[in-house]
Parts: C-alpha cells; structure tokens; sequence
C-alpha cells in the first residue's frame, strides 16, 4: 500500500487548493523556515483522526483553518484528504484506490469521508488499525518525538514500549475492570452488613408477627361480642319505635281538624289585609304622584341651570377659536421663509457635491491603472522566483553530481591504497597462523576455569536471591491482607455511619418522624434504641428483652405525641408507640421479681445494665424494670422453678422465659450489627482501623528493605550473567579462531592474486572519474554565474514591486479622503432634503388646522342656537306642571279616608284567626311530644346503626353473621375479658404479619445478590489475571525484538559499537521502566544522558526506527530529525534511510543538503504571499538515484 496524494485546501497556510503526489523510495520536502513544511505533516496527522489540537500545534480545532493574511479573507472550512494506492488489498476494502478525507467548519462540526462517503472516525480507525497506520503507529516522526524520548523517565518511557506492543488497549480494559471490582467490593461489603442487619431482625420480627396474629384473633372475638350487644341494643330500640308510631298517628286526626278551622280563619283574615293593602296602595300612588311632580320640578330647574351655563362656555369657546385663527395664519407665514432659504443653501451644496464627485471618479482611475503595473510586476517576480527555483534545483543537481563523482574518486583512491596494504598484511598473516594456535590452546584452559567459578558464584547469588524474593512475596501478601482487610473495615464504617445517620432499622414512620421539622420535632428525644448505652456483653439480652420497644419513641408529653399521631396519619406512613415522660407511671417490682434478682445466676434488672441521661430512665424502668437478665438458660430455668414462672426471664444469649411458662430462643445470628450494638461497633471499627494503619506502615517499611536487598542482588547477579555472556563470546570466538587458522593459510594465497586483479581495475575507474568531475567543475561554474545575474534582476523588479506599492498605498489614501468629503457632502444634502420635506409636511398640517378651526366655528353656532331653544321649552313645561300638583293633592286626601275605614275590619279578622290558632297549638304541642318520644327511639336505632358501621363497617343485615348468643351482662363480661387478654400483649405492632413476610422476601433476595456479586467479583479477578498475562507476554517478546532492532540500527548508524535496552524490574514487566545504555565506537558503555547532543539523537532515531521497524508501517514522515546532526553521521543517516526506503515510503522535511541528496524526489514550499504557502515538485533522474544508491 503507497501513499500517492495529498490534497488540501484551506489547512493552515494552504489557503488555496494544493496537490502533492508521491511515490516509493524517499520525497524531501524543502523550503525556508516558516514557509508551511510542518503543516505537511499536521496535514497527515489531522486526516488519520488526531483529536489533540496541541498535537497539532495550536489552542483550539479550529486553528487549523487558513486565519486570513493582509490580501485574503480567513476561510471558513479546511479540508484534508490522502490518497492510498491499494492494489495490494492491505486495506480490507473492494476498492484499489482509497481516499481519506477530513473536514472542520470554523462552527466546530467535523466531518469525515471514505472514498467521498461520510462516514465515522471509528470507520477510518478500524480500517487502518492491522495496517501500521493506527493512533499508535509511528507515522509521523518528528523534533518533537526525539525530545520526548531524550526527556522521559524510564517508567515515562515504557509508553512508547507499550503502544509499541499493542498492550495500551489492554491497560484501559484492566483499569476499567479494577473499577469494577472496586464497585463490587464496595456493593459486596454493603450487601452483607444489610443482609447481616435484616438476619439480626428477622427473629424479633417474627416474634411480632406471632404478637400480632394472637392480638388478630383476639380482637376478632371482641368484635363479635361488641357487634353482638349493638344487635341487642338495636333490636330494643326498634320495638319502642313502633310503640310510639302508632300513639302518633291517632293523635294525628285531632290535630288536622283543628288546623282545618285555623285555614278557615286565616283565609278571611287574608281577605280583609288584601282590601286594607288595596286603600293603602291607592294612597301611597296619590303620593306617589305628589312627590313626583315635585321631583319633577326640581329637575327642570337643574336643567335650566345647566343650559344657562353651557352657553356661557360656547361663548368663551368661540373666542379662543377666533385666537387659534389668527396665530397659525402667522406659523404658515414664518415657515415658508424659512423653506425659501433652505432650498437657496441646497443649490450650493450640489455644485460642491458634483466637483467632489468628478474627483473620485479621477482617482479611481489612477488607482486601477496602479493596479494594473503592479499586477504585471508581481507577474514577472512570480516567474523570475519560479525559474529561480528551477536553477536552485539543477544548481543542486550539478553539485549533488560533482560531489558524488568526488566522494567516488576518493572512494576509489581509498580502495587502492587498501589494496596495497592488504597485499603487505597477505605476506604477514601467514607467519602469523602458527603462532596463534599455540596461544588458543592456552586461552581454552583459562576460559574453562574463568567460567566454572562464575557459574558457582551465580547459583549461590541465585539462590539468595531466590530466598529474598520468596520473602518480599510473603511480605506484599501480607501487606495486600492489610491493605484489604483496612478497606473492608473502612467500608463497614462508612455503611454503619450510614445506617445510623439514615436510621436503618427503625420503621417507615419513626424516619419520617426523625426527618421531620414540624414544630413539635423539639418535643421528641428520639427512639429508645438511641438513646440508651448497653455493654456489648448485655447487648443481645437487652436486644431481645425490648423487642419491637427499641423503636418506640420517647416524647416530652403527651401533646407532642398527639401531633406526631396526626402527623403519621395525614402521611399515611405507619403506626408508632410513643412514651411520654410526664405521663408514664413507674410499676415497683413485684416481691417474686425482687426475689428472682437475687437468686444465684441472677445479673439483675435489665434496666439497670443500661447507661442513658437521666431524663430517660422512667422509659428505660418503665420498659425494663420488671424484666431479669440471667447468666445462662438452665439458671434461668432454675429461678422461673422458684418464683412460680411469674418472672420475665431473659438470658445473656437472647433466650426468654415469659411469665406463665412460654420459652423462646434459638440462634443469634450478627447481633453485633443490630442497632443497640451498631454503635459499639463502630468504637472498635475505628480502634481497628488505627491499628490496621500503624501494621500497614511497619509492613510497607519492610518491603522497601527488602526491595533495596533484592536490587543489590538482582545487580550482583546481572553482573554475574555479564560476565559468563562475555567468557562464551570469548569461549565461542576463540572455537571460530581456531576453526579459521587451518583455512588461513590457503585463503591468503587466494587473496593475494584477487588483490592484485582488483588493483588494476580500480586505477582504470579512477582515471574515468577524474575526467568527469573536471567537466561537471567547468558547468557548475558556468551555471552559477549565470544564476547570479538572474537573481540581481529579480531583486530590481522587487524593489520597482515595492515603489510601486507605496504610491497605489498613497493614492487608495488620496481617494479615500476624497470619498469621504463626497459622502459628508451627500449627507448634508439628505439633512437639507429633509428639512424642506419638514416644512412642507409642517405647512400642510397648519392649514389643516385652519380649516379644521373654521368647521369648529360652524359647529359651535349651531349648538348656541340649539342651548337658547331647550331653554324657551323648559319655561313652558315648569307652568304645566303647577297644575297637575294641584290635582295630585286633591286625590291624596280622599284616599286617606278609605284606608281608615279598611284598617278596623281588617284588626278584628286578625283576633278570630288567634282563637283558632290557639287551640291548633295545644294539639300540636301533645304532637311534638310522642314525635320527641318517636325520635328519640328513631336515634337510639341510627345510633346503633352508625356505631355499627363507624365502629365496624357492617350494616344490620351484615352484623347478624357476626352475633353470638347472649344477654347484656354476658356480653359486658366477655368484653372487659378479652380486653385485659388483649392489653397483657402489650405493645403490638400490626403491620408485623407483612412486615416480617417483607423483610424474609428481601432477605432471601439479598442472599441472591451477595452471591451474584461474588461469583462477578471472582470473573473480575480472573479476567484480571489473563489480562496481566497477555500483557506481559506481548510486552515481553516486543521488547526483545525491539531490543534487537536497537542494536542493529544502532550498528548501522554509528559504524560499529553496541546498544542495548534494560528493564529496571525484569520481575515486574507489567511496570518497569527503560533504560538506554550504549557504547558507541571506540568508547565505554554509557547511558543515554552522558552523550553528546548528536550522538544522542541518533541513537533515539535508531530507537525510534526500531519501533518502526517491529510495527511497520506503509509510509513515515520524518519532519527535520536530522537537524543535530554533524555531516558525518548525516552521510550515515542517509544510507540508513535509503536501505529502509526498500520497504517503507519515506516523507522527509529537512533543511539538510545530505538528506536531499539522498531522495528521490524534491518538494519546495514557499510563500507565494504573505501567510500562504505553494509547493514546486522536481523529479530527479535515474542516473541520479542510480548514482546515490552506489
């Protein structure tokens, strides 16, 4: 696969579209500093996907667009694409020619091709990731590599090792899966204190349930008893419902006669109050009638009034219309003077407008013929700077010529002189023969005794080594132990820590209490669990003894826990038993109990075992006053024997013996993180932990001295392995030596006539040589006079170039003074436009309001005619209404007569109606009572029916499923019974039934869970481990090839010497470093830091062309490496770059003639102007390459 284009557009300096086409072997791309070579290879960088913009060379992606110069407009996109021949089929794809293209906006969207489709970054990565040209590939090397190598630690260094290897893929699998396992750990720690927190509940939640389904069937049998004497009680009250029903309803007749006679009365009584209301009607209408002339009166008077006044504002209005009038006759006037001297002042400026104008127009013109000289002149400098470059590169040619010819004549001259002294050394080594092989013989015996003693003294070292090792591995065991059992510590801290600040273990409601901030928050101490202290050894007996009472919750009084009972009821969040401290009542023990505590096994009163303020000791005697706490089960069987099991009995393992007899126990399982014991426990976490930090501390101590013992070692015994390596070099050469000396004699009688064969042709080469370089001498000389006359006239047109861009400077500044006086002109012209078309509107609207005043005028004559009219009719209609007054008056007085005479018959109607009415009350009031006696029955039956249902939800029908043989007393008896049965349970909790069903589901669930995250942390471990593997073995075995390659590109590049690469822990290649150790010719072995500068440098090129060299890739650019090089190792450099162009297309950006010399083809950039960069392409010849090659 070669690389064949590279196309861009609008990419840094390229602001036009430029091509560069390549080919095998080597391309130099040339140019001055700052002319856009490095944007060649940010060039090729970009479109293979590289996402750092300071990679790149700048602050932000869009850096890399063309900013713009002093003759071009900034771009607004980049573009990049490289075209790969793939006749080859390297690349995975049906296509023999594959482009890639990468586009950036200035908006920051990007955007990538293949073969000009869209497609993804992770397409072309994934294309490119077998071929050499993946993210870690070595296809651009650059200064800036070089120093990253010289610069870096060891441990800094070993990254290029590992995206050497391939192994940085692997890295980030592993840390992602340390994270996990992490999590895992984490969640696995968490899981087992919750499943260990529900285990400890499970017993006493059980023990709830049981409360609670006895507490079910008692109140069941209550409710039968209760609903039974309802039904009773309901019967009754029916039977005295319909006795005084029927008392009711004869009654009834009486009462409706006598309200017969009452209606009679009241109709006649109506009919008088209807003749009564009748006169009384006719004489308030007379009155009526009187009020309103007068009223009506009295309103022609006010309109008089209000006529007689707006006559008066007309007449004052028609004056200040007459005014108005006069003084906008005066306005038309002064604005028509003012318009006449701005339209003379217009006239003016237009002649100076029309001058400025005609000036513009001649500058533009100048300007333009300006540009038109100037453009022809940068013309003839583009070509003169074109054919200078054309005779640089055939000026480089000629001297590439010449000095290849001399590098050959002396080559040549070198070879003779070579072959005279051979020819002398021929006659010499064969006395020499003899003598050697008495001298191997004897150096065979030292060597055999050299090595048995280096052997023995490597297996002891070994073996101390062997011992050391063992040791820092038992010592990291137990440090990572540590280590381990810290964080597990740790976690149960921080998950205890939880638990207590988020109440874990308390129920629904007593959080949502906790977490409350009502007013009534401050009346609340807390749950007893919380606010009592007990000895880790009473804990589990203090535990058990309180049971579901470690969650009831300790109040000021009783107000505050009637809030806190609306509270729970309004949130629908559970039931909760609250203790009051001013109202609990303390119960003295009992004789038997005061006995039981005495009794030997006897610790004493639970309540006693218990530390907590003083304020909360009545709720802890309140619930633990009466109860023993015992040694163990058979003593406390003992003590129930002698007090008659009328003792509540608990034992140090949580075993109870209740009063009456009832037993319970059982296993106890993690009491230590149940909630009474939750804060003990994280006392000792954290006294742990601390002793956990100093053994850690001393452990890590002890490692790192046996760390420093075992390097001592480790060099003692890489000494060792040197010195052995050396006696079998020495052993093996002196097998070859003596393999060589039989041969030695007959090969230098051969050599002897092939020398001097090989001496009459080389004087025959250098003669032809000689007179060749003479005549390149004489074209060079000619070539370069001519050349420096052709610049003298390049740098004339530049100069005329120069003069000439100043005076089109000057005169754009000429005519840009000249715009501006025209614009100012115009503008003036506008204003005065604008003020004439101003006094036009203003005139126009002046006389619109004279003729507006004028209609006004009308107007108002019109409404004083109308004013003196209304006037004349509203004296008329005041003499008409005197005389219909006086006929009002005439009709009142005889109306009041008959109202009179309608008022006495009407009272005596009113005193018949109350007779009757009277005795109609009577009977009503014998009425009302059986209704009182009726209803009073009616409420004992809704009364009962209501209880029923409030009290049970059961109606009549309903309730009799639930009825039981019995009177009243039996069912009192039953009652009173079942109630005490049901207060000697105690506190119950009646949710316990679900909750304990709850609470077993989650924890068969979280056993589930913690063995579903141990088998995924177990799979973490081993993917781990084989993760570890592979990487050690990838990086193991590219490091020795990589190792190789170093030193042989070493060789090559300094002439001789040796390198080599070392691991700064061989025994942990997962993160040791990697140091460079070299001797170059002539020298000792030294590390890379005690070089010269350019013996440095070319042996991180040597390192780097290993790397290039294990992970080949198509192409490479190398962007100015050779900078620090002197000529000697650049001539080296060369041809070491030539036999690795056999294999590898090489793109090189250099300054160095040695480097140019050695390519085959030549890229020039230059700055065709400002801020822009071009590219010129020669191709050299094949006698060129052909003689480079030699």
């Amino acid at each position: 696969m070669l690389l064949r284009k590279l196309e861009a557009h609008g990419f840094k300096s390229f602001a036009d579209r430029t091509e560069l086409e390549f080919d095998e072997g080597i391309t130099a791309i040339v140019g001055p500093n700052g002319s856009g070579k490095s944007n060649i290879s940010d060039a090729i960088l970009w479109v293979l996907g590289e996402q750092s913009a300071k990679t790149l060379r700048g602050a932000k992606m869009e850096d890399v667009i063309f900013s713009g110069s002093a003759g071009r407009r900034p771009l607004g996109m980049a573009e990049v694409s490289l075209t790969f021949d793939n006749t080859d089929g390297t690349l995975p794809i049906e296509y023999s020619e594959v482009i890639f293209t990468r586009r950036v906006y200035r908006s920051g969207e990007s955007e990538y091709y293949l073969n000009k489709r869209s497609c993804r970054l992770k397409d072309i990565h994934e294309l490119l990731a077998h071929t050499g040209l993946g993210k870690d590939s070595m296809v651009v090397i650059g200064q800036n590599r070089v120093d990253e190598v010289l610069n870096s630690k060891p441990e800094e260094r070993r990254l290029l090792f590992e995206d050497a290897a391939g192994i940085s893929k692997y890295k980030q699998r592993k840390r992602d899966a340390m994270r996990k396992m992490e999590e895992t750990e984490l969640n696995l720690t968490r899981v087992a204190d919750i499943r260990g927190e529900i285990s400890a509940r499970l017993e006493p939640m059980a023990e709830s349930a049981r409360k609670a389904k006895e507490h079910k069937e008692l109140a069941r049998q209550l409710r039968s008893q209760q609903v039974s004497m309802l039904c009773q009680r309901l019967e009754q009250a029916q039977s005295q419902q319909e006795r005084w029903r029927g008392e009711a309803a004869a009654l009834q007749q009486d009462y409706e006669a006598g309200r017969t006679a009452l209606y009679a009365a009241e109709s006649e009584a109506a009919r008088c109050g209807e003749l009564r209301s009748q006169a009384e009607a006719s004489w308030t209408a007379a009155q009526q009638q009187l009020r309103s002339c007068q009223e009506e009166g009295d309103a022609l008077q006010q309109q008089q009034a209000v006529l007689a006044e707006r006559s008066l504002q007309e007449e004052e209005r028609s004056r200040r219309l007459a005014q108005e009038q006069v003084e906008y006759a005066q306005l038309a006037q002064r604005t028509r003077a003012q318009g006449e001297n701005v339209s003379a002042e217009w006239q003016q400026q237009a002649g100076a407008l029309l001058q400025c104008t005609k000036e513009v127009k001649e500058r533009e013109t100048t300007l333009q013929q300006l540009q038109e000289e100037l453009t022809a002149l940068e013309t003839q400098v583009a070509s003169g700077k074109e054919a200078e470059m054309s005779r640089m590169q055939k000026l480089l040619q000629l001297r590439h010529e010449v000095q290849q010819h001399e590098q050959e004549a002396s080559r040549l001259e070198e070879e003779l002189v070579r072959v005279a002294g051979e020819e002398t050394q021929q006659q010499q080594q064969l006395g020499v023969v003899t003598g050697q092989e008495k001298k191997l013989q004897q150096q065979e015996d030292e060597l055999q005794q050299r090595m048995q003693a280096a052997r023995l003294q490597g297996q002891r070292e070994q073996e101390q080594s062997q011992r050391k090792r063992e040791e820092r591995q038992q010592r990291q065991q137990e440090l990572q132990k540590l280590q381990l059992q810290q964080r597990e510590w740790t976690t149960r801290r921080q998950v205890l820590q939880q638990m207590k600040e988020a109440h874990e273990g308390f129920g629904r409601g007593v959080k949502a209490l906790l977490q409350s901030k009502a007013a009534w928050r401050s009346g609340i101490h807390g749950p007893v669990a919380e606010l009592i202290r007990v000895s880790s050894r009473y804990v589990t007996a203090v535990e058990t003894a309180l049971g579901g009472a470690m969650q009831h919750v300790v109040v000021e009084r009783e107000e505050v826990a009637r809030d806190a009972i609306a509270f729970l009821k309004a949130q629908r969040l559970g039931r909760a038993t609250f203790l009051p401290l001013s109202a609990l009542r303390l119960q003295t023990p009992r004789d038997a109990e005061l006995r039981a505590v005495k009794l030997p096994g006897a610790l004493g009163f639970a309540s006693d075992m218990i530390e907590c303020a003083a304020e909360h000791e009545a709720a802890v005697k309140f619930l633990l006053g009466r109860t023993v706490i015992v040694e163990t089960l058979d003593e406390a069987i003992t003590i129930a024997r002698q007090t008659g099991h009328s003792v509540k009995l608990v034992t140090l393992d949580g075993e109870v013996l209740s009063p009456g007899g009832a037993m319970s126990g059982g296993s106890q399982q993690r009491r230590e993180s149940g909630v009474l014991g939750r804060e003990s426990e994280l006392e000792e976490l954290s006294l742990r932990i601390a002793e956990g930090a100093e053994k850690l501390r001393e452990t890590e101590a002890q490692l790192e001295q046996l760390q420093q013992e075992g390097q001592e070692l480790q060099s003692q015994l890489e000494q060792i392995r040197q010195q052995l390596q050396a006696l079998q070099v020495e052993h093996t050469a002196w097998e070859g030596q003596s393999q060589a000396c039989a041969k030695e004699r007959q090969r230098w009688q051969d050599v002897g006539e092939s020398l001097k064969r090989r001496r009459r042709d080389l004087e025959l080469a250098l003669a032809q040589v000689r007179q060749r370089r003479q005549e390149l001498s004489e074209s060079l000389t000619t070539f370069e006079a001519a050349d420096h006359v052709q610049r003298e006239d390049v740098s004339l047109q530049q100069e005329q170039q120069v003069a000439l861009t100043r005076r089109r400077e000057e005169e754009q500044s000429r005519l840009m003074a000249a715009k501006v006086r025209q614009a100012a002109l115009e503008e003036q012209r506008r204003q005065m436009e604008e003020r004439l078309r101003g006094m036009e509107a203003e005139l126009e609207h002046v006389k619109r309001k004279q003729e507006q005043l004028l209609a006004e005028h009308g107007v108002l004559q019109a409404q004083q005619q109308e004013t003196q009219q209304a006037l004349a009719a509203i004296t008329a209609a005041q003499e008409e209404l005197v005389a219909k007054q006086k006929a009002a008056e005439d009709a009142a007085a005889k109306t009041q007569s008959e109202r009179v005479q309608q008022e006495t018959v009407w009272r005596q109607s009113l005193e018949a109606q109350e007779a009757c009415r009277r005795q109609s009350q009577e009977l009503e009031r014998k009425v009302h009572a059986i209704e009182l006696q009726t209803a009073k029955a009616d409420y004992e039956v809704e009364a009962a029916q209501t209880q029923l249902w409030e009290q049970f939800t059961l109606r009549p029908q309903e309730a009799q499923e639930w009825r039981v043989e019995g009177n009243t007393a039996s069912f009192n008896s039953a009652i009173a019974r079942l109630e005490r049965d049901i207060e000697a349970l105690g506190p119950v909790n009646l949710n316990a039934e679900k909750e304990y069903a709850a609470l077993l589901e989650r924890h068969e669930f979280l056993e589930g869970q913690f063995e579903d995250l141990a088998s995924s942390l177990e799979q973490l471990r081993q993917v781990i481990s084989e993760m570890d593997a592979t990487m050690s073995s990838q990086f193991k075995e590219a490091f020795q090839r990589i190792n190789e390659y170093f030193s042989a590109s070493f060789q090559s590049l300094f002439g001789g010497g040796k390198a080599e690469l070392r691991l700064t822990a061989p025994d942990n290649l997962l993160e040791t470093g990697i140091e460079i150790f070299v001797q170059p010719p002539g020298k000792k072995t030294q590390h890379l830091a005690l070089l010269s500068g350019g013996e440095r440098a070319l042996t991180v090129i040597a390192l780097l062309f290993s790397f290039l060299r294990h992970r080949p890739a198509p192409f490479c650019m190398v962007d100015e490496i050779d900078a620090p090089l002197d000529e000697a190792n650049l001539r080296r450099f060369s041809r070491f770059l030539r036999e690795y162009a056999a294999h590898t297309q090489f793109l090189v950006v250099t300054h160095r003639k040695g480097t140019m010399e050695a390519a085959d083809r030549l890229h020039g950039v230059t700055l065709h102007e400002n801020g822009v960069s071009r590219i010129i392409s020669v191709e050299l010849s094949n006698e060129e390459k052909q003689s480079s090659a030699s």
